[in-house]
């Protein structure tokens, strides 16, 4: 009995009946299985070494990238932050005078008791200025924000 095989089908029988107890088999599995008859067809160990060999090295040049990413991300980063901190010192309130913007958190203190607290969370300059400003923090009234009960 003998089963004919077509690519990717069921193998059938020659007599006619149905799927064979081959299964589902296809031309190139069935040479797949057969012995190549080219000798040149084997690899080599020396072969296999080599590709093993070639394997480890681009897996080493892989790592090595890697960690040049990484440096280059994270000086990046840090450069990201200086320009960060140089845009903030040219800004247009830098150039108001220290006195001006005493002044300015003088009024501020006095429409608001909690003013110099505020002010003192914007920035490490304002901090400073607000902490050295003794009359602003005057105007702050002792208990009036605790609640009543």
């Amino acid at each position: 009995m003998g089963y004919l095989i077509y690519d990717g089908l069921p193998a059938v029988r020659c007599d006619g009946g149905s799927e064979g107890p081959a299964g589902t088999l296809s031309h190139r599995s069935l040479l797949a299985m057969s012995s190549p008859t080219d000798s040149n067809a084997f690899s080599s160990h020396a072969e296999i070494e080599k590709v093993k060999k070639e394997i480890e090295q681009l897996e080493y040049e892989l790592q090595e990238a890697v960690q040049i990413f990484e440096k280059a991300k994270s000086h990046m980063l840090r450069l990201k932050k200086k320009l960060e901190e140089r845009k903030a010192s040219i800004a247009p309130i830098r150039a108001i005078p220290v006195e001006i913007l005493i002044e300015i958190f003088l009024l501020a203190s006095k429409d608001d008791d909690l003013a110099p607290v505020i002010l003192s969370g914007v920035c490490r300059w304002w901090r400073n200025t607000i902490l050295a400003t003794p009359r602003a923090w005057s105007f702050i009234r002792i208990g009036a924000h605790m609640d009543q009960k």
